[in-house]
């Protein structure tokens, strides 16, 4: 059984910046570029939850359990990664331009 891994400070974005920045090596440039891939792709995984989300309240078919628990697991992610707006609750409206 893998061992879990020791809560940590996760690293700012201006931190990895500045690590890719300044390493010459080229694994520490490549890991970095794979954190800041892997938070683009959580944002994008929690747009689609917001939709999905959207659609099976707006059917009429109530709360189902698998997209609450989605939902807290990306907002504990958001935080672990320092955004510092949580997303928006899913009764409320997205603000259009």
């Amino acid at each position: 059984m893998r061992q879990k891994l020791p809560d940590f400070a996760s690293p700012t974005t201006d931190q990895l910046r500045e690590l890719y920045r300044h390493s010459d090596d080229e694994i520490v440039r490549r890991a970095v570029l794979e954190v800041i891939r892997l938070r683009d792709l959580v944002e994008q995984i929690d747009g689609y939850r917001e939709t999905v989300e959207r659609c099976w309240r707006d059917e009429g078919l109530g709360q189902l359990v698998a997209l609450y628990q989605l939902r807290i697991i990306m907002q504990t992610e958001r935080s672990r990664m320092g955004f510092l707006s949580p997303p928006k609750p899913p009764d409320t409206p997205k603000e259009t331009t």
